[in-house]
């Protein structure tokens, strides 16, 4: 009998330890699961008042987060806000309402926004040739889409632009390029000004007549002669700007409607 209530009492003790030790063990795991949370949360939250930002970078930040065209691109699920700006420039102009527009290229395509958009609009009817010379992170769905990663500049690269279509003319070419800014303006312009020529020379080579271009350019390298060069190509030249291109860029685009 008090070998019993010794076994008992044993069993008891083992329990109570037990619970402790699960209770502990509980206690525990709560607070690094809220520790986890909490690292989370500080991940996610931008603290614009970290010393080691330079005051640029906090107003980029700042920027960034008031954006209107950031949460729109959130929200619609567009990889960037730049999907905006090709949005509002073929509303204005019309230069996705071609029934037969099929071979579409888009120049400076990372990271895919315009493309996007692109296929949204057109659905999987079109061939899609995308270049540009960074990797594209998010790959772009569509049955007859292509990516190039290259220098378009380079013959080669054209060359490879062209044989997805077959040797078919282009019904739309779109470019986003924006020469790598070295910091010394005038050679920024000269970069610039070789990557338009050999936009327009492609287009003069490849566009199907009553094609479409839409280019970006800066104001110091748009000059009045490749205005002019323009408007003896196309029957309609004009400059804009869209609204999600920020006020404090330079950049404009040139929309060409209608190859003579």
């Amino acid at each position: 009998m008090i070998e019993k209530y010794k076994k008992d009492a044993q069993t008891r003790a083992k329990r109570t330890i037990s619970g402790v030790n699960l209770k502990v063990k509980s206690e525990k795991k709560k607070k690094e699961n809220i520790s986890n949370i909490r690292a989370i949360r500080s991940k996610k939250t931008v603290n614009i008042e970290n010393k080691k930002l330079k005051d640029s970078s906090k107003q980029w930040l700042l920027r960034h987060i008031n954006d209107r065209f950031v949460a729109a691109a959130k929200k619609d699920g567009y990889i960037s806000r730049a999907a905006y700006k090709i949005i509002e420039i073929a509303e204005k102009f019309k230069v996705f309402d071609k029934q037969n527009t099929i071979n579409i290229v888009d120049l400076g395509a990372a990271p895919g926004s315009w493309s996007e958009v692109i296929i949204r609009h057109f659905g999987d009817k079109i061939n899609l040739v995308m270049v540009d010379l960074l990797e594209l992170k998010t790959k772009i769905e569509g049955e007859n889409v292509h990516f190039i990663q290259g220098d378009f500049t380079d013959i080669k690269i054209q060359d490879e632009i062209i044989s997805y279509f077959n040797e078919k003319k282009i019904d739309l070419i779109l470019s986003d390029i924006a020469a790598n800014i070295s910091g010394i303006s005038s050679m920024d312009s000269l970069i610039m000004e070789n990557i338009l020529d050999n936009i327009i020379s492609f287009t003069k080579l490849h566009l199907k007549s009553k094609g479409n271009l839409v280019f970006k350019g800066f104001h110091d390298c748009v000059s009045s002669d490749l205005m002019k060069n323009l408007r003896s190509l196309f029957k309609t030249v004009k400059i804009f700007k869209p609204e999600a291109s920020r006020q404090s860029s330079s950049e404009i685009y040139v929309v060409c409607i209608n190859l003579k």
